[in-house]
């Protein structure tokens, strides 16, 4: 209880320190400055604001920072119009999670202020080349930055890069005993570790390899010990010599990731209730999702480990499967297998020819959604699948969904912008019934597309075979275009969110660029 009045004492200690500021004035800037803001972003003890109020960005004592200044539009930019509109009308600019803006917009309001030695060539950065954003490391908004504290650096840099979750030299059980990334790679500028190494003499390695040690352990050949030598001079690192040692030993680099191949195993896992909406706006990556990344990109070797967290009781955390593309004439034949129940009750494929933006990204996520039936926010609506860009708006406070006109959406199918779903039915071991059907503003079942399907179990593994004529009704498969997919399989007894799922993935007509190619 002391602990809450001391709280809301500095919150009320805060709040007063605003009173007498006049946010700068100028075109498009609110009257209210950071009062305004404050009146909906409550400035309570779970709030993300009061983190960064607390932080460097929000001392009022220095004329530099943010707060100083013009308060949340220093860094959020001229925002009138959404404090008129705030559930219409984006910020000037936005970080997240509702709206997001370009990369130039979101980095550029961070570099007005720091273009010093550690930020002075991100303009020309890997990161920055590859879509990063200041925000998709950091976060002004939490009391200790994660990519800031040695101890919690590698959970962030490893989001991306995965052969580094192991550490150095691959050693799990020294995990705890890693430097922080940024003591050999530079995030800012080239990660190559060379150039860091080189300014701060090795210090990564030094910090469990102790040169003076080394030259009296009976351990250290002679050999190595005259080389060891040569780090006396400030143009060596321990990597001149000691190369591909760091994340992995050198003769057990994994594997090339090879595209265009005409089958794999695939991963499917227990999705929980994981959705589009929770993907744009509640999920860690949100950020880089609305920049381009699909979820394969970050995840995919993940699959099991994401099954396990979501699982509910009395479920499989993930299961093996195997996908197959082939040409028989003028059919594509996809066949997908995996070990399973006699009782096992459907597996679906969805695909798309690049018509919709979020599918390409997100694949079956991009037709699901928190206000479906057995969802977060179901509003009893009884809403099939459907795709966002069917939608005006979604449901928010006080506001109905509205989909879009019945016009439009003929016009949106007219021009192939919809996703496409093939279902096999399964009971007692048997093929029972095959569905077609498009996704936009509802899931519609297609009794035109001509699309065919078998199913045999054997010794406890299903082989289900989808047939599609490559010409006719629905989706075209032709050549020199890529198609993205995503499949599940619903187990025995399974339901609505109770199934496994697949990432999204591509596929072509002999093209080596995408994910699967059919020959």
């Amino acid at each position: 209880m002391r602990d809450q009045i001391h709280h809301l004492l500095a919150i009320g200690l805060l709040l007063l320190s605003f009173v007498g500021t006049v946010n700068a004035k100028g075109e498009n800037y609110s009257e209210g400055g950071t009062k305004m803001c404050l009146g909906c972003h409550d400035f309570s003890a779970d709030s993300p604001v009061h983190p960064m109020m607390e932080g460097a960005h929000g001392d009022l004592s220095n004329p530099e920072t943010p707060m100083a200044q013009k308060g949340c539009e220093q860094c959020h930019g001229p925002s009138a119009a959404h404090t008129r509109g705030p559930t219409t009308t984006k910020p000037g600019i936005s970080f997240g999670p509702r709206w997001t803006d370009s990369v130039e917009q979101q980095s550029g309001a961070c570099l007005q202020c720091h273009q010093d030695d550690k930020a002075q060539d991100w303009p020309t950065a890997l990161h920055q080349r590859n879509q990063l954003t200041c925000t998709s490391c950091h976060d002004l908004h939490v009391v200790d930055q994660a990519v800031l504290n040695p101890h919690t650096q590698g959970e962030v840099c490893t989001v991306c890069h995965k052969v580094q979750k192991k550490g150095i030299h691959h050693l799990q059980q020294e995990k705890a005993n890693n430097p922080p990334c940024a003591t050999c790679h530079d995030p800012h500028a080239d990660p190559s570790p060379m150039v860091k190494l080189l300014q701060n003499r090795s210090e990564g390695c030094r910090s469990c390899h102790d040169f003076r040690a080394m030259q009296k352990s009976p351990q250290v050949s002679d050999r190595a010990k005259q080389y060891h030598k040569t780090m006396a001079s400030k143009d060596k690192t321990c990597i001149d010599c000691h190369r591909g040692v760091a994340h992995s030993p050198p003769n057990s680099f994994p594997p090339p990731v090879l595209g265009g191949l005409p089958g794999a195993d695939v991963s499917l896992f227990f999705p929980g209730q994981s959705d589009g909406d929770w993907i744009l706006s509640e999920h860690a990556g949100a950020q880089s999702f609305r920049q381009g990344r699909n979820c394969l990109q970050c995840h995919n070797g993940d699959q099991a480990d994401m099954g396990a967290k979501l699982v509910t009781p009395g479920h499989q955390a993930s299961i093996n499967s195997h996908i197959e593309f082939a040409l028989n004439g003028d059919q594509l034949i996809v066949t997908i297998s995996w070990q399973g129940s006699a009782d096992d009750s459907a597996v679906a494929l969805m695909l798309d020819d690049n018509s919709d933006d979020e599918f390409g990204r997100a694949g079956c996520w991009a037709t699901c959604h928190s206000d479906l039936p057995g969802m977060p926010q179901d509003h009893q609506q009884g809403l099939s699948k459907y795709l966002l860009s069917s939608r005006q708006q979604q449901h928010s406070i006080g506001r109905p969904p509205q989909t879009q006109s019945a016009a439009v959406l003929a016009e949106m199918m007219s021009q192939g912008r919809y996703v496409e779903m093939w279902r096999a039915e399964l009971d007692a071991g048997k093929l029972q019934n095959v569905e077609t059907a498009t996704i936009l503003a509802e899931r519609k079942q297609d009794s035109n597309a001509l699309v065919s399907a078998s199913a045999e179990f054997n010794q406890g593994r299903w082989t289900v075979r989808f047939s599609k004529a490559l010409s006719g009704s629905g989706k075209v498969i032709a050549r020199g275009k890529t198609y993205t997919f995503g499949y599940a399989i619903h187990g025995q007894g399974a339901d609505a969110a109770e199934h496994w799922v697949s990432l999204p993935m591509t596929f072509s007509l002999n093209d080596f660029d995408t994910d699967f190619t059919v020959k």
